[in-house]
């Protein structure tokens, strides 16, 4: 068995991890050591075109109410459910700071000038530019780390 390469050649070293999916009495096993190869012979070649279409296969807008409904169901779930109310809570917090900093700001002691109160939100902008990168990568580290803790498979 040859080892996954690189797009510059270098040899890379990946992590199996198993998703079992019970669904019923079937139980799927999928690994990410498991090769799949693109066929351009059945499917065409890919394309920067291809790649930027939204639907590449005739949508069935009927099966649409099945998606809402699972969406609707998910906020049973307690963890989801606190995850939405804490992002409303930080989109609150963040509409009332966006619609109240300038008056504070303008005002002493910070006698902020009105032509600069829009690098207040510099700070923001230079924190999701560090913080987005860490938080995926970080993700992607933390579910190694467990996955190799549980030999090999991750589990919610």
């Amino acid at each position: 068995m040859h080892a996954p390469h690189s797009i510059d050649g270098k040899e890379t070293r990946l992590l199996t991890i198993e998703v079992i999916v019970d669904d019923g009495a079937k139980v799927a096993r999928v690994t990410t050591t498991t090769n799949h190869t693109l066929d351009p012979d059945r499917y065409g070649a890919r394309t920067w075109k291809h790649d930027l279409k939204i639907f590449h296969f005739a949508p069935r807008w009927s099966e649409m109410w099945i998606f809402y409904k699972a969406a609707a169901q998910s906020f049973r779930i307690p963890s989801v459910l606190w995850l939405l109310l804490l992002n409303g809570a930080f989109l609150g917090v963040y509409v009332f700071h966006s619609s109240t900093f300038a008056p504070v700001l303008l005002g002493p002691p910070y006698l902020f000038k009105f032509e600069f109160l829009g690098f207040v939100q510099l700070a923001i902008i230079v924190a999701n530019f560090i913080a987005l990168p860490l938080i995926g990568y970080g993700s992607d580290w933390i579910i190694k780390l467990m996955s190799r803790m549980n030999k090999g498979v991750y589990q919610v």
